[in-house]
């Protein structure tokens, strides 16, 4: 029982130690009305959200897929624009993503400390 019980929190640990840290830059674009930018820092498969009285929701998760490349889960609402996505982004390049007259750009780097 023992044993079972330090190998368990072995691999807790060695989960914990291998998560990786995102800094995250994000602009988007919606219509001829809306446009914002926003920078924050996001822990791997952690949601990082942000709202205010205009932008009703912007969240982002962010999982490795290699060591260039990361999977982006996104969701964006404002005043009656509305986005979800799944992407697979390279690390350090920027990205846009257009949906109609909806536009993202993204800007994914490790989180260096």
């Amino acid at each position: 029982m023992k044993q079972s019980m330090v190998l368990l929190v072995g691999l807790a640990m060695s989960f914990a130690i291998s998560a990786e840290t995102y800094d995250v830059a994000a602009s988007y674009k919606a219509g001829d009305e809306y446009t914002g930018a926003l920078a924050f820092r996001v822990d791997e498969g952690k949601s990082a959200t942000y709202s205010d009285e205009q932008l009703q929701n912007f969240s982002v998760v962010v999982n490795r897929q290699s060591d260039t490349q990361v999977l982006v889960n996104f969701d964006f609402e404002i005043d009656g624009y509305q986005s979800e996505a799944e992407v697979v982004l390279d690390l350090d390049k920027a990205a846009e993503l257009s949906f109609g007259d909806q536009s993202f750009t993204f800007m994914i780097r490790n989180y260096k400390s």
